[in-house]
């Protein structure tokens, strides 16, 4: 990745850790690199931010086995970025889910000193409960994917969980929703660091369209108050009272 002769670089870590998203985690980071291969095209790449981006790790091994059995290689974090991702993390239920957050220790040590290193620090799908577990979310907004909802909100009643949201970027607090929401994530991050041209460029060489709406078709199982239109709570409300009986729509 060679260093732009007119700008400095956008330095970007994705956090990786022990049972993480192998796709989302090599995922954020083949998108900086899209990104690269863009800025090298484009008559802006002379003023736009190229990227440096590596994963990292809190722990001391330099390989990290991420999900699926795939290995991950990671450097040890440096002085300083504009953004560090937190990818979620891979379980087959909610119980392994609290077991494997519980034992992350060294990752929660190292999310609370970011603040101090990083410009942006974001989170992808589950990756915000990692975020929210260092007190990094309270009082802001936030989302994360739609099966760990009610596990959320009963965790972490300081966050004000916005659900049906697909990205929300709070001051320096970014978090995304479920799978591929990451991708929406990734871009508004270049479009962040290397402005719009670059990041729309991106957008189209990886068929990702810039507006996809919300996850919220997804919340089927989603209490009420995880939407904050009131027509939208009323209508969830009758139909739950109502899901036995016959309803009829008048034209």
């Amino acid at each position: 990745m060679a260093k732009s002769a007119t700008a400095p670089l956008a330095r970007i870590a994705v956090l990786a850790y022990p049972s993480c998203s192998s796709w989302i985690t090599a995922g954020l980071l083949e998108i900086f690199g899209i990104a690269n291969l863009v800025l090298g095209q484009l008559a802006e790449g002379k003023r736009a931010r190229s990227m440096e981006y590596h994963a990292i790790s809190a722990r001391s091994a330099r390989t990290i086995k991420a999900s699926q059995g795939v290995s991950i290689q990671v450097r040890a974090p440096l002085a300083r970025y504009d953004a560090v991702i937190v990818p979620p993390l891979w379980c087959e239920s909610l119980e392994k889910f609290d077991q494997h957050l519980a034992s992350m220790k060294a990752e929660l040590n190292l999310l609370r000193e970011l603040p101090k290193r990083s410009g942006i620090i974001a989170s992808a799908c589950s990756g915000a409960a990692l975020l929210a577990t260092a007190g990094l979310l309270d009082g802001q907004r936030a989302t994360t994917c739609w099966w760990l909802v009610h596990w959320f909100q009963t965790r972490f009643p300081n966050v004000d969980l916005q659900a049906e949201q697909l990205l929300i970027a709070d001051g320096r607090r970014w978090t995304s929703a479920a799978g591929s929401a990451y991708m929406h994530l990734g871009i508004e991050l270049v479009r962040e660091l290397a402005g719009d041209k670059v990041a729309n460029v991106t957008s189209r060489l990886m068929l990702v369209e810039p507006r996809r709406g919300s996850q919220s078709p997804y919340l089927v199982d989603a209490p009420p108050d995880t939407h904050h239109d009131t027509d939208v709570k009323r209508a969830i409300e009758y139909l739950d009272s109502h899901a036995t009986s016959a309803i009829t729509i008048g034209l």
